[in-house]
């Protein structure tokens, strides 16, 4: 369990009036990843092509995606892509 020192609310009120408290390093995880989709308005990747694309552990990326998709930053599409909406 994630001491309350080591976690930080992010706040992403162009996308939500919705706070989420992450852990810091999963925090940095979801920014660099929604910059990413922000740099690159076209990008569709499913949840194994993420983790590749971010060279990141599947269980974290799946969880920053799921927070950006709950922050409707992403959504899931109906071929299991992640992307803008």
């Amino acid at each position: 369990m994630t001491s309350d020192s080591t976690r930080r609310e992010v706040r992403m009120p162009v996308i939500t009036d919705s706070t989420q408290t992450l852990p810091d390093g999963d925090v940095d995880v979801v920014l660099m990843i929604r910059n990413e989709y922000g740099e690159q308005p076209g990008l569709r990747l499913d949840r194994r092509q993420a983790a590749r694309f971010w060279s990141l552990p599947q269980p974290v990326c799946d969880s920053a995606l799921q927070a950006l998709t709950d922050l409707h930053y992403l959504v899931l599409d109906a071929t299991g892509r992640y992307r803008r909406p």
